[in-house]
């Protein structure tokens, strides 16, 4: 391998090294962002410092769909980037190979791919899913200052083809230079296969049980086979975070035991106009919603509606009328029906229930007359299921 003298300018070096300083907090926050998914995920009782409010969730956030790629959270491929950061800065600054000549035209280009991600999933935070996770935020700001000091450390930026062109030379040239870039890539791969393979086959950590209750639901709306050998009663907001994804996972379970699964839906609005438990509104459109989704119910389309305020941004009047328009409803009969009683009535009782059920938060999961608190992964719902199925778990009563 060709060793020759490139000399590195005072002023390089002195961007490259706040790369590198920047890099340890890149890994470091990345890292904690691995954390708080694998154990958001793993345990449903765990409660992060950055779990504030309804507002500002870190853990909401790693429990939405939006927080893997290919199978891993996006954190994994920041652990990635920042480590190749720490190990390659050294080896520019100290090593004298042509193999590092051109570092810091990768190092933009690498920074420039991690920035057009953060871009892309700071739009999913704050227009999707309307929630701030503090260290995502941080791990965004990082990004972009790894970018701009990438950019201020190369040499030549209009010359990009050229020096790509010597490196590709380089690589033809210098058998030595092209196998060591072959095993580092092989070597990446394999750890990529390995961490892919191990995140879809994890241990799956059993959520906590509460006690066997029982509980009214013959009023409710139900979605599954009447005859279900499993029933799950959600006690849900529209507008929660946490209750979304438990919705998402109740439904590709549904599809996976479409005999075996039935869902009774019961609001529970995070809303002080009409939760007497709360004293503001966390989710001050929650109340409205959850009558709209009494009313779709008495009009014979709880479903569809239900999906669609699952997924909605907007729960204005009108927007509420527009889904009933969706849904082929009567629009006059719908329209009084959020402005009679027995719709409100219907969420006052599902309310009165939950409080029975001394409910602290919500998505709350009643599985064959079992209990169980917070959000619960896919995972953890099939391993439930699959207990109940094998008669490995009390049938319970509702």
């Amino acid at each position: 391998m060709e060793k020759m003298e490139f000399e590195v300018s005072s002023r390089k070096k002195k961007l490259l090294g706040a790369i590198w300083i920047l890099g340890w907090f890149g890994l470091v926050v990345a890292t904690e962002l691995t954390w708080v998914y694998y154990k958001s995920y793993g345990d449903p009782s765990y409660h992060p410092g950055c779990e504030i409010n309804a507002t500002i969730d870190c853990k909401a956030v790693a429990l939405s769909p939006y927080s893997r790629f290919l199978g891993l959270p996006n954190s994994i491929y920041g652990i990635a980037v920042y480590s190749l950061v720490l190990i390659l800065i050294p080896f520019r600054l100290k090593s004298h190979f042509r193999i590092f000549k051109h570092l810091e035209l990768y190092l933009a280009l690498l920074a420039l791919v991690s920035f057009v991600m953060s871009v892309y999933l700071a739009y999913i935070s704050f227009f999707v899913l309307h929630t701030i996770c503090i260290w995502c935020t941080t791990l965004y700001g990082i990004d972009l200052l790894f970018l701009v000091l990438a950019i201020l450390a190369l040499d030549k930026p209009g010359k990009i083809q050229e020096q790509i062109s010597e490196d590709w030379k380089l690589l033809r040239t210098e058998p030595r230079v092209l196998g060591l870039v072959l095993v580092l890539a092989a070597s990446g791969l394999t750890i990529f296969i390995i961490l892919f393979y191990r995140s879809r086959n994890q241990i799956i950590v059993p959520p906590a049980e509460g006690p066997a209750v029982t509980i009214n639901i013959k009023s409710d709306p139900v979605i599954g086979p009447s005859r279900a050998p499993v029933t799950i009663i959600e006690f849900s907001d529209f507008q929660c975070p946490y209750c979304r994804e438990t919705a998402t996972a109740i439904k590709n379970i549904q599809k996976k035991y479409p005999t075996d699964v039935r869902l009774v839906f019961k609001n529970f609005p995070l809303d002080g106009k009409c939760n007497p438990m709360l004293k503001g509104s966390p989710h001050p459109d929650g109340c409205f919603a959850a009558i709209a989704s009494e009313c779709a119910h008495k009009m014979g389309k709880f479903e569809p509606m239900y999906d669609r305020l699952m997924s909605a941004t907007n729960y204005s009047p009108e927007a509420m009328m527009g889904m009933a328009g969706e849904l082929g409803l009567d629009l006059n009969e719908f329209g009084f029906c959020l402005k009679s009683g027995p719709a409100q009535q219907e969420v006052f009782n599902d309310i009165a229930d939950a409080m029975k059920l001394d409910i602290k938060g919500t998505p709350l999961l009643i599985i064959n007359g079992r209990k169980y608190e917070g959000a619960l992964s896919e995972s953890q719902l099939e391993l439930i299921i699959k207990r109940i199925l094998e008669g490995k778990e009390p049938p319970g009563s509702e």
